[in-house]
């Protein structure tokens, strides 16, 4: 019924801090799986280039007494100017924004792989949340993963 549809409907999104392509998520998640001997949390990072406009996703995972310590950067993951919603950066001096996530949440999250989307975006909202964007075929998937405070 409509009303039931209402309820499933995706909610208004607040403009992300930056926006850019997942890498490929097979690599991600077989990362993400070796990353978890290290850490239970990810530290994800979306990094402008200051020499142009593109701009690199990472991935970072430190043990609990900082002595492992590991970051994984993949390049050009600008997404073109394809009608995906603003960014909230005004201020084009930002160059860096990251959040802390739960890993095996995150790594959950990844199993959308067997789908094969063809569209993968990542919205950070600085320090507080992520929200993954994927489509695949006719089908449309969102997820967002709070951030939390170490």
């Amino acid at each position: 019924s409509p009303q039931n549809v209402q309820q499933y409907a995706e909610p208004g999104w607040n403009p992300a801090t930056m926006i850019a392509k997942l890498p490929p998520i097979k690599n991600v998640s077989v990362w993400c799986s070796n990353a978890s001997s290290i850490s239970k949390y990810v530290t994800i990072s979306i990094i402008k280039n200051t020499d142009s406009s593109d701009c690199d996703v990472g991935f970072k995972v430190e043990s609990d007494a900082h002595m492992v310590s590991v970051f994984t950067r993949f390049p050009n993951m600008s997404i073109p100017d394809s009608g995906y919603e603003e960014t909230s950066i005004e201020d084009s001096d930002l160059l860096q924004c990251d959040v802390t996530v739960d890993l095996k949440k995150f790594n959950k999250i990844l199993k959308v792989q067997n789908l094969q989307p063809t569209v993968s975006l990542l919205y950070i909202y600085d320090k507080k949340s992520i929200r993954l964007h994927f489509v695949a075929g006719e089908t449309s998937m969102t997820y967002a993963l709070t951030g939390i405070t170490q």
